[in-house]
C-alpha cells in the first residue's frame, strides 16, 4: 500500500471518530445553568434500583420549549443529599419516604443528562421548599 493510499484510508476512521465523540458529548450537559431546578414534584417510582421523582418547573405548561416547559426525572440514591427548610432558612436532613407529590423543591443534578423528555439524572442534592 503506497503512503497515500494509507493516508486516505485514514480519513473515514478519522470522521468515524468525530462523529462518535461529538455524538457522546450531548450526552453529557453539565454547564452550571442546568446544574438545579426549582420546582413540583408531580410523580414517585421506585423499583429495585430505588426511587425516581418527576420534577416539573411548572405544572400548567405542556409544551418543553416553552417557558417553564422544563421537566426532569432525578434518580434519587444512596448518595442524594435530602434536606427541608425549617425554621426561616435552616435546613435538616430527611429520608426519602419524606419526599411527596406536590412539594416544591431546589434539586441539583450530578451533571449527566440523558437526552430525552423529560431529561434524566440523578440527585445530587434536594431541598424541600415547602
Amino acid at each position: 500500500m503506497t503512503d497515500c493510499m494509507r493516508k486516505h484510508s485514514l480519513i473515514p476512521i478519522l470522521f468515524g471518530i468525530c462523529f462518535i465523540i461529538n455524538g457522546c458529548a450531548e450526552i453529557l450537559d453539565s454547564t452550571p445553568d442546568t446544574d438545579s431546578m426549582t420546582g413540583e414534584i408531580t410523580k414517585i417510582e421506585s423499583n429495585e434500583f430505588g426511587i425516581r421523582i418527576l420534577v416539573e418547573e411548572n405544572t400548567d405548561v405542556r409544551e418543553p420549549l416553552e417557558e417553564g416547559g422544563k421537566k426532569t426525572w432525578y434518580a434519587i440514591t444512596e448518595k442524594s443529599e435530602l434536606l427541608k427548610v425549617t425554621e426561616g432558612t435552616s435546613l435538616r436532613a430527611i429520608d426519602e419516604e419524606s419526599l411527596v407529590t406536590g412539594q416544591i423543591i431546589k434539586v441539583w443534578s450530578t451533571g449527566v443528562h440523558l437526552l430525552s423528555y423529560p431529561t434524566q439524572t440523578g440527585a445530587k442534592r434536594v431541598i424541600v421548599l415547602n
